[in-house]
C-alpha cells in the first residue's frame, strides 16, 4: 500500500477510496471535520514515530499488517537490535538485580531467577543486560517448595551484592512464598502481580503516551517494556531460549472506551494449550527489567539510536 491517496476499482463495479492523512487541503481549516496537518504532527509525537502502525490505521488509511500470528519478538529484530550481543559497559558503577518466576508447582513449571545488570555502555548509552538464568533445583523433602526457593534466592542473591530491595517476585496468586520470603530474608522485596492494569507511566522516557492507553493489561506492558527496550537497543546478553518464548507469544490489538487502539498479549492459560510450555524464562527475564525499572533503569533512548516504533514492523 502506497503513502499517498489511491483509488481502485472493486468487483462490485465501484470505486474504494484510500483517503491518506498526510494529503488532506484542510491546510488553514476551511473543512470542518477534515484532518489537519498540525493535527497529524500532534500524534505523530504522541506515538513517537511517524511509522507506528496506530497511525497508519487512523491518519494514513493503510491497514497494518495484524494477523492471528503476530508476535511480541522476532528473530530478526533481536539480532538487528543487539539483544544477544554481550554488553560493552564504560566502567562506571553498574546496578544489579534479581527477579523470581516461581511457576506453579500443580502445573510442572520451571523456576526460573534472573539475574540482571544495568549502567551506561562504551558509547554513553543506558543499556540492560540479561546475566544469568537459573532453573531453580526443588527436591522432595520435609522442607516446603516455598522455603526452598526462598533460601536459594537469598543466598544467590547475596553472592552477588544484590539488596532484597532489589529482587523481585511473581506475586500472582502465590500468597505463601511472601511469608517465607520475609522470614528467610527480609519483607522489603518486591511482589510484582502480573494481573491488573498497566500503569499510568510513559511508555519510554520522554513519551507523552502511558502505558495504560497503549497496553490492555499489566502482564502486556511487561511484555512490551522488554520489546520497547530491545527496540531501543538497550537490551544485552539475552539467551536465544528467552527470545523464542517472546517470539511465540501472540499478540492482538482492542479498542478502549474513546477509540484508543491498544496491544494486547495471548493470555498465558491460551499460550500454555498452543505451545504445551509456560513462557518461565521470559516471564523472569520481564520481571527482572521491571524490577530494574522501578529502581533507576529508563528505557528510551530513541533518538540516539534511529527510533524504531514500539508497535508492528
Amino acid at each position: 500500500q502506497e503513502k499517498r491517496t489511491c483509488t481502485w476499482p472493486t468487483r462490485g463495479g465501484g470505486v474504494a477510496v484510500q483517503l491518506y492523512g498526510p494529503d488532506t487541503p484542510n491546510v488553514d481549516g476551511s473543512f470542518p471535520g477534515l484532518i489537519k496537518p498540525e493535527t497529524i504532527k500532534q500524534r505523530i509525537d504522541f506515538y513517537g514515530d511517524e511509522n507506528d502502525f496506530r497511525l497508519a490505521m487512523m491518519l494514513y488509511g493503510i491497514m497494518p499488517k495484524l494477523t492471528v500470528g503476530a508476535r511480541v519478538l522476532t528473530m530478526d529484530l533481536c539480532i538487528e537490535r543487539g539483544a544477544f550481543d554481550k554488553p560493552v559497559w564504560s566502567g562506571t558503577p553498574r546496578k544489579k538485580a534479581a527477579f523470581l518466576d516461581p511457576g506453579k508447582v500443580v502445573d510442572g513449571d520451571r523456576k526460573i531467577l534472573t539475574f540482571v545488570e544495568w549502567g551506561e555502555s562504551a558509547d554513553g548509552f543506558e543499556i540492560f543486560t540479561i546475566d544469568k538464568q537459573v532453573n531453580i533445583p526443588v527436591v522432595n523433602s520435609t522442607v516446603s517448595v516455598d522455603t526452598q526457593m526462598a533460601r536459594f534466592c537469598k543466598n544467590e542473591c547475596m553472592k552477588r551484592g544484590i539488596a532484597p530491595t532489589h529482587f523481585g517476585w511473581d506475586s500472582t496468586g502465590n500468597a505463601t512464598l511472601a511469608s517465607e520470603l520475609a522470614k528467610e530474608w527480609s519483607p522489603e522485596t518486591i511482589p510484582l502481580d502480573f494481573g491488573g492494569d498497566a500503569p499510568d507511566r510513559p511508555v519510554r522516557a520522554g513519551s507523552k503516551e502511558l502505558e495504560s492507553d497503549a497496553y490492555r493489561n499489566r502482564v502486556t506492558g511487561l511484555w512490551y517494556s522488554m520489546r520497547e527496550a530491545i527496540v531501543q537497543r538497550q537490551v544485552r546478553g539475552m539467551s536465544r531460549e528467552c527470545a523464542e518464548e517472546g517470539c511465540q507469544r501472540k499478540y492482538d490489538v482492542c479498542n478502549k472506551v474513546g477509540g484508543v487502539v491498544q496491544i494486547q498479549v495471548e493470555p498465558k492459560d491460551e499460550m500454555k494449550k498452543r505451545t504445551k510450555r509456560s513462557p518461565d524464562i521470559m516471564d523472569s527475564a520481564v520481571g527482572a527489567l521491571e524490577v530494574a525499572r522501578r529502581n533507576g533503569f529508563n528505557i528510551g533512548n530513541g533518538e540516539a539510536f534511529g527510533y524504531l516504533p514500539c508497535g508492528l514492523q
